[in-house]
């Protein structure tokens, strides 16, 4: 690879230890072989290749239904997106219920929910986006924290709102959700700031 402004020349090496490969039913897999070999002998590439009958013993077809992970996110025919969710929403109620016990400040609190609730969100929503319901979910829960509890003392509109305006920059997850699709649509426009 040439980079402009240097006399070497860098030379990478590239490793992926699991490829998944989505084939349909009608897909010949004599033809991803054929189109394998024709892409490594064009891009120089090297493919420790197993023979095709031990490829083919290993494969894991999954039914409709089942979720298989890839990259972060769960693909599949007619998955249960709740069922997706639930891990996640169960292991940030958990860190709440823990945290709870430390007795935070409301700023403690709200940071906390940005950290927990948000980071553990943020990705899986980007990738595979976020069920109504999860999102109902996350924002009683997240109530339920910040009020240890209690019935909420301020509107969930007032405590997202920034420190000048009164609030405590609050994290709304349907607002972030909703600015998640803003940016995948705008990254799929291709619509930058310039």
């Amino acid at each position: 690879m040439k980079i402009p402004g240097q006399v070497s020349k860098l030379i990478t090496s590239l490793f992926a230890d699991d490829t998944s490969v989505f084939l349909a039913k009608t897909d010949d897999h004599n033809t991803l072989f054929q189109i394998l070999k024709d892409w490594c002998a064009a891009s120089e590439a090297k493919f420790n290749l197993p023979d095709q009958l031990e490829i083919l013993h290993t494969i894991k077809i999954a039914n409709d239904g089942e979720p298989i992970r890839a990259l972060g996110a769960f693909v599949g025919n007619h998955i249960n997106e709740i069922n997706i969710w639930t891990p996640t929403l169960e292991k940030c109620e958990q860190l709440f219920e823990k945290w709870s016990k430390m007795r935070p400040t409301i700023e403690g609190r709200c940071a906390l929910v940005q950290l927990i609730a948000g980071g553990e969100t943020q990705y899986k929503t980007r990738v595979q986006g976020m069920p109504a319901d999860i999102e109902k979910h996350f924002t009683k829960l997240i109530s339920k924290f910040i009020w240890d509890g209690g019935p909420p003392a301020v509107s969930r509109l007032i405590m997202r709102e920034s420190h000048e305006l009164g609030g405590k920059k609050l994290l709304d997850i349907v607002v972030r959700n909703e600015a998640i699709e803003l940016m995948k649509l705008q990254r799929y426009l291709n619509l930058g700031p310039e």
